[in-house]
């Protein structure tokens, strides 16, 4: 699995960093688990501070962007929470 960061952007704000990266895969499509692990031994950042936030897979092809953030500590991950919380009770409504 190759891991390429295309694009990086710091948020200060909201303690993170935004990132679009392109995986090229050899096998099927990789679990969540296991990219998340590879991202980390790349960015060399600990996996609990890292979200992936969307995959979108190209279809007929053994690529995937992906665009994830990197906290800087547990603290700022809270947010993350927040929106998947505010999307659920959201969803229930409707």
């Amino acid at each position: 699995m190759e891991i390429h960061v295309q694009n990086r952007t710091k948020n200060p704000f909201l303690k993170r960093e935004e990132l679009e990266i392109l995986v090229n895969h050899d096998n099927g499509t990789p679990k969540r688990n296991e990219l998340l692990q590879e991202i980390s031994k790349t960015l060399m950042v600990k996996k609990e501070l890292i979200v992936l936030s969307r995959i979108f897979p190209r279809y007929g092809s053994k690529q995937l962007k992906i665009k994830a953030h990197v906290y800087e500590n547990k603290e700022a991950m809270s947010i993350e929470v927040k929106e998947k919380e505010e999307k659920k009770e959201e969803a229930k409504k409707e």
